[in-house]
């Protein structure tokens, strides 16, 4: 493997969670840009993601355009670690997935042939793990989809543990592929192959769910009349999986797929609306029964209007959602297994994306994390303000206990 990784690992203190305005502290949300950098071409900070460990630690991975660096901020208490992967190859996106010991962050790597690769740091201290490495099959094209005529990269990928700690990753191959893999006794491995998921490779997600079922969600590529977002479910660590089901046969334009499990139920989150626009779009959460051969029986359910990018979090107890709309970012809970959902939107700007010189399209996804060892939901984003960009982090009080 080429040496062309350096790792650096800082530990400071910090007063964490000050409150981003009056607007915030009213609204019970601490806000915080946690790293910045200029609102210019390959200088920005962005594509962030978040998750939380069991024991309460937050973790925040993005890409540092100047730096050429992927990095990782660990939160705990007072106590803020960072760390830096810098790269030879510009680097788009990032996916972050936190274990008992390790946390691991998914990129995509802009050589020759686009990759998706990945690294892992020790919890305790943010020791590097190993070294970086190809997940994506090699020579392979990966990490890109191009849905409704854009060219998408660094989102097309995701990572995340299962409770033994077997790394899971999902990831578009070539335009058309849709791809798994899992990383175990220290070697990676590829999953059964996903049936029907030609050019199924937009925005895919994979979620273990605490019996060890694996599921991925991701939308297609036709446009119109769909795309559609279809799921897929595995019972044995992702050796054979599920035929495909359609979550969103609504003839509307769907995509952005988010999922959980919470008892007998998953819950996939998605934007539907009559074109490609997530201005227009409805935030969508279907319930479905979990059974044997997959989702079913799904119920559609409007958590938020007019928004697009969203995502959901489960801590065994209530259902989180964050998306996007006009300048704000919205947020929803429910504590009655998606009975029901209470609004607490986050009052602080958003972009909706730009284009970027190195990877096209650069979308500003939103994200919410938690666990059951957390006091706290968690919400991070991407925000360009007064000539800087921002990686953007608000905390909450769980609603649901």
């Amino acid at each position: 493997m080429k040496s062309w990784w350096k790792w650096c690992t800082v530990t400071v203190a910090v007063a964490l969670f000050a409150v981003w305005g009056s607007q915030a502290q009213d609204s019970g949300w601490n806000i915080q840009s946690v790293a910045s950098g200029p609102d210019a071409g390959k200088q920005r900070v962005l594509e962030m993601d978040v998750a939380v460990g069991a024991d309460g630690a937050v973790y925040v991975s993005y890409i540092d355009q100047a730096a050429n660096a992927v990095k990782l901020i660990k939160m705990a208490g007072e106590a803020k670690q960072e760390a830096a992967l810098e790269r030879e190859n510009r680097v788009a996106g990032t996916s972050v997935a936190v274990s008992s010991d390790k946390v691991c962050v998914a990129w995509e790597e802009l050589g020759d042939v686009h990759e998706i690769w990945g690294a892992c740091w020790n919890t305790a201290d943010l020791a590097a793990a190993g070294e970086p490495g190809r997940i994506s099959t090699e020579g392979a094209l990966a990490g890109q989809a191009d849905g409704a005529g854009w060219g998408e990269f660094g989102l097309n990928f995701d990572n995340t543990f299962a409770s033994d700690g077997t790394l899971y990753a999902v990831w578009s191959e070539e335009y058309s592929a849709l791809k798994a893999g899992k990383y175990a006794n220290g070697a990676w491995s590829a999953c059964g192959e996903l049936p029907d998921s030609t050019e199924v490779i937009r925005y895919p997600t994979v979620y273990v769910d605490s019996a060890g079922g694996v599921w991925v969600a991701s939308g297609d590529l036709s446009y119109p009349p769909g795309p559609d977002v279809y799921v897929w479910y595995s019972t044995d660590q992702c050796a054979n999986w599920t035929q495909r089901v359609n979550v969103t046969p609504t003839g509307l334009f769907s995509d952005g797929a988010g999922i959980v499990r919470l008892g007998d139920k998953i819950y996939e989150v998605n934007d539907d609306d009559a074109g490609a626009d997530p201005g227009t779009a409805d935030i969508h959460v279907n319930t479905c029964d979990v059974t044997a051969e997959g989702p079913a029986n799904c119920v559609r359910n409007v958590v938020h209007k007019h928004g697009g990018f969203p995502h959901i979090a489960t801590d065994g107890k209530g259902l989180y959602v964050t998306s996007t709309n006009e300048n704000q970012v919205l947020f929803s809970y429910s504590c009655d297994a998606g009975g029901s959902w209470n609004p607490a939107n986050i009052p602080n700007g958003y972009n909706t994306g730009f284009r970027d010189p190195d990877f096209g399209a650069a979308l500003s996804r939103f994200r919410v994390a938690t666990s059951a060892g957390s006091p706290n939901v968690y919400v991070a984003w991407f925000w360009r303000n007064e000539g800087q960009s921002n990686i953007m982090l608000a905390s909450h009080p769980k609603p649901c206990q």
